[in-house]
């Protein structure tokens, strides 16, 4: 079948999040599926040897695997955006000076299915007044998902991720909202806008996406407002608990994976009684079979490294900042009372 897929924008996959055969995969596991396209996309546009020495030592280091090694003679061409399709039914493709234009220029395709990927706006006729347009929830819902003066409006999903999958974040906003609907009173802690900043992503005035997150960020602040985030020491307790080699296994998988669902399922209102089994075998199975440079090195070693310094400084001086925040409300009545009494001398300047 002669199928044109017509991709005008590709989002960011969860590698770890798409699963086979009931077990978490990882990266290159993805790349050698079925349905994983990148190693097919990137077919066309590949060098069959590597290209300068640059990429000969890069090769030698770490080598992608090439398509028809994968799956012989199966690729997917990357067209230009089609301005129309004719009488024959063959499309025209809009001209530019991009190479897959200059590729796909004198080719002959006659789609079976034309896929428009054209992505959607939020807007909500049903709800009526002023609440049908997205712009009247900018910076008013609680923690993006209802607003602060009626909860029991809930928005579930409409986060995007930088890094990551969307249904991940929508389980943990919908435990969220339930919880603060059901038992507001087991929300462990005031949800103020001063906490979402550090997981929104900066964006320009004019950006069409105005709901990107941090994923990291964004999963654990809300398993924080839940209670579900568990210590360190609730981890170690857990784990040596947990039998089946847990009193290492879960520690690791805890430190050196990404912020599954199941590492906030351990306790809290929403706690599983199977998380531990699954955090000690499907998931210690992705962070066990990492390759020790490329794999925990490059992943877990070096952003430590990075952020690690920088995150302490900003502990730092926050902590001063609190420090020096507290000395002057302290001396603030002294600084009003005084600073008008020609007697006692002006404490304002």
């Amino acid at each position: 079948m002669d199928v044109l897929r017509l991709l005008r924008q590709m989002d960011s996959l969860d590698f770890m999040g798409y699963h086979r055969r009931n077990r978490p995969v990882d990266r290159g596991e993805a790349q050698r599926m079925d349905y994983f396209g990148d190693p097919y996309i990137d077919a066309t546009w590949k060098a069959n040897v590597p290209q300068g020495l640059l990429d000969r030592i890069r090769s030698w280091i770490v080598r992608t695997p090439v398509t028809e090694e994968i799956r012989p003679g199966r690729q997917v061409e990357v067209a230009p955006w089609p301005e129309r399709i004719d009488e024959t039914g063959a499309v025209v493709f809009r001209e530019s000076d991009r190479p897959e234009y200059e590729k796909m220029k004198n080719e002959t395709i006659k789609p079976d299915v034309v896929v428009f990927c054209t992505g959607y706006t939020h807007h909500y006729p049903f709800l009526g007044d002023h609440r049908y347009d997205e712009e009247y929830y900018e910076g008013k819902l609680v923690r993006k998902i209802w607003l602060r003066d009626d909860p029991s409006l809930g928005f579930i999903g409409f986060v995007r991720p930088n890094l990551g999958a969307i249904p991940p974040l929508t389980e943990f906003q919908a435990q969220l909202w339930v919880l603060n609907l059901l038992a507001p009173e087991r929300v462990k802690r005031p949800l103020l806008p001063s906490d979402e900043p550090h997981y929104q992503l900066m964006r320009k005035n004019n950006a069409r996406i105005r709901y990107g997150v941090d994923h990291e960020s964004y999963a654990y602040q809300l398993a924080l407002d839940m209670g579900s985030a568990p210590s360190f020491i609730d981890v170690l307790r857990i784990g040596f608990s947990s039998g089946n080699g847990g009193w290492y296994k879960l520690p690791l998988t805890w430190a050196l994976s990404a912020n599954f669902n199941t590492k906030f399922r351990l306790l809290g209102p929403w706690k599983w009684d199977g998380a531990p089994g699954v955090m000690n075998t499907e998931l210690w199975d992705t962070v066990a079979r990492r390759q020790i440079f490329f794999g925990h090195f490059t992943l877990s070693v070096v952003p430590m490294l990075i952020f690690g310094p920088m995150s302490f400084i900003v502990f730092l001086c926050a902590s001063l900042y609190q420090f020096l925040r507290n000395i002057f409300r302290m001396l603030a009545p002294n600084r009003w009372k005084y600073g008008n009494n020609p007697e006692r001398g002006s404490l304002l300047f």
